[in-house]
């Protein structure tokens, strides 16, 4: 039996520069066989083949969407990573301000989506298993708010376990976006000697940026000096 004819132009039409599974496309191309969601799948990978659809995988699951361009691919990089150092900014904010151990996991364990969906975006995927971490720590306090001054030993280590893991995560996170910051001006170079005068004015860059960061948090906190 002949596969369903599902052509380039038609799949083209439904696909964004946003990533979307397949059951989405077949909903939209009014797929409902499987000798047609067949024809989809093989079509897809002509398209890859030809470099005009990307492929990613989402919380296991293959995703589509148009081929981006470096920049874009950049851009929403570090997109993602600002959002990351929104919420490490918040779960500081929320220690400081006496939230329990319970209330801080709560606060992890509502954007796990969001998470997951981070580690298919960032080039560090080790770095969403910090969360997980910080989440057992947190679970540690329960109904108490973290503190070094807790009498328990093994708190008291959590507690400074999980504000140095904070501070050296946003430390991480701030160095990659300078990284691609500076990326999208000066690509990387190929030459050994080229590469020493590329680092140095990279870590030129950084500590630049990083600068930029404190003012942007004060602003966005209402911090004055």
């Amino acid at each position: 039996m002949d596969l369903p004819t599902i052509t380039h132009e038609k799949i083209l039409d439904v696909l964004t520069n946003e990533w979307q599974p397949i059951k989405s496309l077949m909903s939209k191309l009014k797929i409902k066989d499987k000798m047609a969601a067949r024809a989809l799948e093989i079509t897809l990978r002509d398209l890859e083949s030809q470099k005009k659809v990307s492929r990613g995988s989402i919380k296991r699951k293959e995703h589509w969407r148009l081929i981006i361009s470096q920049i874009e691919m950049i851009n929403e990089e570090i997109r993602y990573l600002k959002e990351n150092l929104d919420f490490l900014n918040k779960l500081e904010s929320l220690i400081k301000n006496k939230a329990t151990g319970y209330e801080l996991t709560y606060e992890v364990e509502k954007t796990r989506n969001h998470f997951l969906l981070f580690e298919e975006k960032v080039r560090e995927k080790v770095w969403v298993a910090t969360y997980w971490t910080l989440e057992e720590q947190f679970k540690k306090f329960r109904n108490s708010p973290l503190s070094i001054k807790d009498t328990d030993t093994d708190l008291k280590g959590s507690s400074r376990y999980i504000n140095s893991t904070l501070k050296d995560f946003k430390n991480e996170i701030k160095n990659q976006i300078g990284y691609l910051e500076f990326l999208k001006q000066k690509p990387e170079p190929k030459e050994i000697k080229e590469r020493i005068e590329y680092e140095k004015d990279l870590d030129d860059f950084i500590g630049f940026l990083d600068e930029k960061f404190k003012e942007w948090e004060k602003i966005k906190t209402g911090k004055k000096d």
